[in-house]
This record gives structure tokens, sequence and C-alpha cells, in this order.
């Protein structure tokens, strides 16, 4: 007869609590760090409005703050699944990793980068990241800043990979793409931010309750 498995011990609420507050803190902290850094390719870009190194800097900055937190968000997903909740697939955990496996001719176990693409990556952190800290925030996708969110993947994949010279060029009007897309992320980031906060109320209202 083979032995019932334990049931994994749930934490305390305090110790979720504080959790959440050390994960809202540091994606605070990460967000406004890496914003400041697109702010200070802003405020420099002025004084130089027509200089094209700093319009590839903007495009090329403006995507790794938002690949940069996207990873963060994975990562906490990743922390929270195999502390507590246990909600992700082997596939997401394996997608988390960043990583696929496959067997050589020999028989030996192989693990390759898997590289997702920006948008795809974006679209996965946030709906991993929702569903294991149970958030009710839903991506915007439907809005010109989504739209112009992809679009300026494009630009940021030409400018990094340019067949010719012309395409390290960006006009004005993909610059007014590129603040369109920086907006779109900005509200995106405030709307989760605004969920955790609710979340950390509610699990110190939950905590608050039961200690007494």
């Amino acid at each position: 007869m083979s032995k019932k498995k334990p049931e994994l011990k749930k934490p305390l609420h305090p110790e979720r609590l504080q959790k959440v507050m050390e994960e809202v803190e540091e994606l605070q902290s990460i967000f406004n760090t890496t914003r400041a850094d697109i702010q200070m390719v802003q405020d420099w870009g002025r004084k130089k409005p027509g200089y094209q190194f700093w319009r590839r800097l903007y495009a090329r900055t403006i995507f790794s703050h938002i690949d940069g937190f996207c990873f963060c968000l994975k990562q906490i997903a990743r922390h929270w699944h195999n502390q507590w909740d246990q909600t992700l697939s082997r596939a997401e955990v394996a997608i988390i990793h960043e990583e696929s496996h496959s067997l050589t001719d020999n028989g030996r176990a192989k693990t390759r980068p898997l590289y997702q693409g920006s948008e795809k990556n974006l679209r996965f952190a946030i709906k991993i990241f929702t569903r294991v800290m149970e958030l009710s925030f839903k991506l915007k996708t439907e809005e010109e800043g989504f739209r112009a969110y992809k679009k300026g993947i494009e630009i940021r994949n030409r400018i990094t990979h340019p067949k010719k010279n012309d395409y390290l060029i960006i006009t004005d009007k993909e610059l007014k793409i590129l603040d369109i897309a920086l907006g779109w992320w900005i509200e995106t980031y405030m709307g989760l931010f605004s969920e955790m906060e609710k979340k950390r109320k509610a699990l110190a209202k939950e905590t608050q309750v039961k200690g007494e």
C-alpha cells in the first residue's frame, strides 16, 4: 500500500503579506530606475532633436525597460508558484526559465535558450503574474497605444539588425510612435501597480481580522 503524500503546508498570511509588500517595493524600484534612464535619454534628446543617435538610444532604452520588467514579473510568478500556489503548468515554468530541451543523436539531454519575442513575452508575463497573484488586471490590447507598442518593436528590431544604412534612421513619425508606445506602457504599469496595491491591502485586512 502506497503512503499518502503529505499535504503542502500553506504559510501564514502574515508571511504572504510581507512577501507581497517586498515584491511591490522591488518592482517599484526597478520600474523607477529604468524609467529614469528613459527620462535622461528624453531630456538629452530634446537638446538635439534631430540627432539619430538619441532616437536609436531612445527606442532601445524603452524596450529594454519593458523587457526587463517582464523578466521580473516572470521570476516573481515562479517564486510564488514554488512557495505557495503551484498554479503554473510545466510548460509555463519552462518558458519562464527561457529554456527548451531536446536530445542529441547520442541520447544526451540538451538545453537551448528560448526566445519568444517581446510582444509574446509581455502577454505571457502579465498573464501568469496576474493569475498567480490573483489580480483582476487585464492587458489592454485594443488601444492605439498597444498598436504603437507593436510598431515600436518593429522599429527597435530594425535598428538592431539593419540590412542597410537607411534602416538606422528613425523618422519624426516613428519617434511619435515610440512616444505613444511609452505612454501606453506607463499607463499599463500604473494599472498593474494599482491592482497589486489592492492585493496588498486585502491581505493586510485579512491578516488583521484573523489576528483579532
